[in-house]
């Protein structure tokens, strides 16, 4: 069985500030209404563990025959780990928001990868001539490198459309640069 995640992560974060940020976002999740702690979990586990998703989450859901609503699975987590987040099974390029075209080819996608020990590549759309670091580009099917990122994991949701809001909120909530990155493996 696949495995979908929504990635949301804070680009050009200093690494002493991503430890910080990531305790504010998780903070922030809480009473917002997109995660609810887990009681059992917290005290099995004080920190560390993925809340569930919240009422803001419903908004989502997916009509799912036979399910009951007390079985739903979904969770939310933020924190700081590998700098690199990626769209794993279905990884492409970057593409331009003004006419969808994606920017990298194969041979171009390794500027992807060097980002994690050096400059966020730059990219010209072959489309519509746009210029764009790669991180404000469509990145959903491709990779980014920041720290920290919250995980979304939502089998019963419609995780892209949730990531959408939600990104939108941060961004209002935590002025930084974001990018968000569908994972599916």
């Amino acid at each position: 069985m696949s495995e979908h995640r929504e990635l949301l992560v804070a680009l050009d974060v200093p690494s002493t500030d991503q430890q910080g940020l990531a305790d504010a976002v998780t903070a922030w999740l809480r009473p917002t209404g997109w995660a609810r702690l887990d009681p059992a979990a917290a005290l099995e586990f004080p920190s560390g563990e993925p809340d569930f998703l919240a009422e803001r989450a419903d908004d989502f859901l997916m009509d799912r025959p036979g399910r009951a609503r007390d079985t739903l699975i979904g969770t939310a987590s933020c924190g700081v780990g590998n700098p690199m987040w990626d769209a794993v099974d279905s990884m492409e390029g970057p593409s331009c928001w003004s006419c969808r075209t994606t920017v990298a080819d194969d041979d171009d996608l390794s500027r992807l990868g060097d980002w994690i020990g050096g400059d966020e590549p730059e990219y010209t759309c072959a489309g519509c001539g746009s210029v764009s670091r790669a991180g404000d580009m469509d990145v959903s099917s491709s990779l980014v490198v920041g720290n920290p990122g919250v995980v979304l994991i939502t089998p019963d949701h419609d995780g892209p459309a949730m990531a959408v809001r939600l990104i939108d909120e941060l961004r209002l909530a935590f002025p930084n640069r974001w990018a968000s990155v569908h994972q599916h493996r």
